[in-house]
């Protein structure tokens, strides 16, 4: 099925490890998806095994159309990029208002600033990797 195509769908903007990840989680329980990346080198293996795949960059005004945002029933935002991250989720928000909206966040200070911009969901990677392991610390902790 193409990209355009796909209704109620998760679509995983950036293909880091975290997106490498959900993609295979989706693959695995057959839930429907589209990537989107801008490096097409990075998502060769998926566009030859014929994967739900746009290859692009943030600036572009055709991906919402292209990965079928619209009709999308989760968006994920996974880039790296601080710059990047704000205008996926803002562009997210304006091509689909009700879509749950969930944006991975380097940075907690941006925390706030992508919720105005339409995230259901900030996920902070340092404070989920702190919450995974501070209960591991132990003894060495006290």
């Amino acid at each position: 099925m193409l990209a355009r195509e796909i209704r109620n769908h998760v679509v995983v903007r950036g293909y880091t490890h975290l997106g490498a990840r959900l993609v295979d989680y989706l693959q695995q329980s057959g839930a429907a998806y589209v990537l989107v990346d801008k490096d097409a080198a990075a998502v060769d293996d998926l566009i030859r095994e014929v994967k739900p795949v746009i290859v692009d960059n943030a600036k572009q005004e055709s991906t919402p159309v292209d990965a079928g945002i619209a009709r999308a029933m989760t968006i994920v935002v996974t880039t790296n990029n601080g710059k990047t991250t704000p205008l996926v989720t803002k562009r997210a928000r304006e091509a689909n208002r009700g879509a749950n909206l969930i944006v991975r966040c380097y940075v907690d200070d941006f925390a706030e600033i992508l919720e105005t911009l339409g995230a259901n969901e900030v996920i902070s990677s340092s404070k989920s990797a702190f919450e995974g392991i501070a209960p591991r610390l132990g003894a060495a902790a006290k």
